[in-house]
């Protein structure tokens, strides 16, 4: 069952190209919005190609953005972001290459805050379980376990 046209193509591609002065788009979020248009799958590529020529859609753009959002403002870890970039239609080299933006001393001092932000909340006794408990917490958020007990011993043996 085809989903019936809204729009003819050039239409489509003005629409896109307004969404996509507003918000970083991925090809494969791109590609969605034509479909939901009524393209087939073999149109909408080509109009995303155009898309990509003219520098409206980039996937390394979208996944540097899309990195910089969840590290700063959701305080995510490298993890949860890849994974996520990954459901998201992200390449592993594309996102390798987002990362290098990001230096390792930036991301560090994101978990710091990140610590520093839940420890009252997570350790009120500095007790052992709850230790464990906060460091489930910070590895459900996607920072990596070596780094989070280091920091963790860190913050506690200050």
């Amino acid at each position: 069952m085809s989903v019936p046209r809204n729009y003819n193509r050039e239409e489509a591609i003005a629409k896109l190209k307004n969404l996509c002065r507003r918000k970083e788009v991925s090809q494969r979020q791109a590609i969605e919005k034509f479909r939901e248009f009524g393209f087939s799958y073999k149109e909408a590529e080509e109009m995303v190609h155009e898309l990509v020529i003219n520098d409206f859609v980039d996937d390394t753009r979208y996944a540097s953005a899309y990195i910089h959002d969840k590290l700063v403002l959701s305080k995510w870890g490298r993890i949860k972001i890849n994974q996520k970039l990954y459901e998201a239609g992200i390449t592993k080299q594309t996102t390798n290459f987002a990362w290098k933006r990001f230096d390792d001393d930036f991301y560090r001092e994101i978990l710091k805050e990140t610590i520093d932000l839940y420890y009252p909340k997570y350790m009120p006794n500095n007790s052992w379980e709850e230790g464990q408990k906060f460091l489930k917490f910070l590895l459900n958020r996607g920072f990596e376990n070596a780094l989070c007990i280091e920091e963790l011993n860190h913050k506690t043996n200050k």
